[in-house]
């Protein structure tokens, strides 16, 4: 909700933008060119939906080409190059920033729907930069709260030691294959994750795909305390 008020703030900021504009356009002789101004919510890749960016383009449209008849002075067929010049950049960049953003969309929706955690981590600040809801569902913390954590505080003091071992080989610019460890449960205790990590070393980041292995670990211990129950048991059958 949040983002969609953020959203309808800017595009509606926008349209005042263009408006001041056009004014200032409506004043100035014809010579000077002032419809890049209309570029800056593309330029500057403002957080608009899709259609909202066409809503803007067709205003800027509108606003341009009337602009061009109420402007002072002569020169008007220049005048009518340079826009229909600056009209055409105006819709390649709407366009490209339309299917620019419905790319982004699908991929925060793919990641959104993962069962699996899905992170970029900092070695070197030591927390998370960005991390997919998956965690809230695996730990129990809210996205928000495991970012602003560091890493130390979310880990079983018992395995702070091989993770610093898997953080040195990361560093090396190595790859982490299914490297188990227990991160803190916000309701208590600890849960079982199996991350498999890849460094990006010009970003000073890692990227990480993590798995709750709680219960694989479980059903293994109580497995192997099944077999160990019927070897011992076994033995003392064959000793009488």
């Amino acid at each position: 909700m949040k983002s969609v008020a953020r959203n309808n703030q800017v595009f509606l900021l926008s349209f005042c933008v263009f408006f001041i504009i056009f004014l200032y356009d409506t004043i100035t002789p014809r010579g000077y060119v002032e419809w890049p101004l209309y570029f800056v919510p593309f330029l500057l890749n403002f957080p608009l939906k899709r259609t909202q960016y066409y809503w803007l383009a067709s205003a800027a449209t509108v606003l341009i080409i009337a602009g061009l008849f109420l402007s002072p002075g002569e020169l008007f067929s220049i005048a009518v190059y340079n826009r229909a010049f600056g009209i055409i950049l105006l819709w390649v960049s709407a366009l490209r920033l339309k299917y620019c953003r419905s790319a982004e969309t699908q991929r925060q929706r793919f990641f959104d729907l993962s069962l699996d955690i899905l992170g970029i981590a900092s070695l070197k600040e030591g927390r998370w930069k960005s991390i997919t809801p998956a965690i809230t569902k695996t730990l129990g913390f809210s996205k928000q709260e495991f970012e602003e954590t560091p890493f130390v505080d979310m880990i079983h003091p018992d395995d702070v030691g091989r993770t610093n071992d898997a953080i040195k080989q990361l560093l090396e610019g190595k790859n982490v294959v299914q490297f188990e460890q227990r991160m803190k449960y916000k309701e208590g205790g600890y849960r079982w994750i199996s991350w498999s990590i890849t460094p990006h070393p010009e970003e000073e980041v890692v990227y990480c795909v993590g798995r709750d292995v709680t219960e694989n670990k479980r059903l293994t211990d109580e497995l192997y305390k099944s077999e160990q129950f019927c070897r011992e048991k076994a033995e003392r059958l064959e000793e009488r």
